[in-house]
């Protein structure tokens, strides 16, 4: 997603935010990787455990590859990736995806994500966003350097998907 940099003004009157989806092919995913969560009885706690976890790292050692046109298969929507259609490994447990993208200047911008069922978010190495709330789409602020940035979700799914969507503004 190109921003511009350097926009300066003042605002008269309060709009509301104009959300633009990250397209699904613009990400890269791995996984999903097994939990106990269903194997336990849908024990939440262990996937508790998988989040108190050093993600970083796992991410750092995964494969990941293209969102690819299995994903158009599972939704038409252009806005969810789905991780179960589009992780090479079809499962229930945890995944990641990745979008890797360059700025022309350090700003802050403004995403949601959203997920089915937990989530985190980091930006640049930086956890930004922790959501155990569901499918609805979080805003938070979005810290940008200048050069290149990668934005990483990792997703646990409560249901037999991973819905992932991601918006800025």
């Amino acid at each position: 997603f190109a921003l511009p940099c350097g926009a300066k003004g003042v605002y008269a009157k309060m709009v509301s935010p104009a959300w633009k989806a990250v397209p699904p092919k613009s990400w890269d995913v791995a996984g999903v990787f097994p939990s106990r969560f269903y194997a336990t009885g849908f024990d939440a706690k262990t996937v508790g455990e998988i989040f108190e976890r050093d993600l970083l790292a796992e991410a750092e050692a995964a494969e990941f590859i293209p969102v690819g046109d299995e994903n158009d298969k599972a939704d038409k929507s252009d806005v969810r990736i789905n991780l179960n259609y589009s992780a090479p490994v079809k499962r229930i447990g945890y995944a990641f995806a990745r979008r890797k993208f360059s700025s022309d200047c350090e700003r802050t911008v403004y995403a949601a994500f959203g997920a089915d069922w937990w989530g985190e978010v980091f930006v640049n190495g930086e956890k930004a966003l922790d959501v155990r709330s569901g499918w609805k789409p979080t805003p938070f602020p979005l810290r940008l350097k200048n050069g290149d940035n990668e934005v990483l979700v990792v997703v646990h799914g409560g249901s037999s998907q991973h819905w992932v969507v991601f918006h800025v503004n």
